[in-house]
């Protein structure tokens, strides 16, 4: 074998070695956009919950409300953000930041779960955080 068909052999070769390394490389790169909506939204529902179990249980130990009427609006909120589970993620998440908004306390209030002065102190108390990011 003379020198420049060895020279094109191994040209040849590391460049199909470049080529597969650069080709796998998008394909493992690409990822679907609408999965990273589903995390922020789901990070959302989460933040919303963890503010509303937190303020509850601070009420709670303030007692303020006792264990009884936290058990209400925990049992209450889960049932506002009941979906079917045929609607899909996007539209669960929907539901349930619709669910979690400051102003449920209202229809709680309303629906006789908690008195009016337990309400204003719970909103008060998740107005503390900033949850205004689920009316988006």
């Amino acid at each position: 074998m003379n020198k420049s068909k060895k020279n094109k052999i191994i040209f040849l070769l590391i460049s199909t070695m470049f080529l597969s390394c650069i080709n796998g490389g998008i394909i493992n790169a690409k990822e679907p956009i609408m999965e990273y909506k589903y995390t922020v939204e789901e990070q959302k529902v989460k933040r919303a919950q963890f503010i509303w179990t937190s303020s509850i249980e601070s009420l709670r130990k303030d007692k303020i409300i006792n264990d009884e009427e936290a058990k209400n609006i925990n049992k209450y909120l889960k049932e506002e953000m009941k979906i079917e589970l045929n609607k899909g993620k996007l539209n669960r998440f929907e539901h349930e930041k619709k669910a979690l908004r400051v102003s449920t306390v209202d229809k709680m209030v309303n629906d006789s779960i908690i008195s009016s002065e337990q309400g204003c102190l719970l909103k008060k108390k998740l107005n503390k955080y900033d949850i205004s990011n689920l009316e988006n």
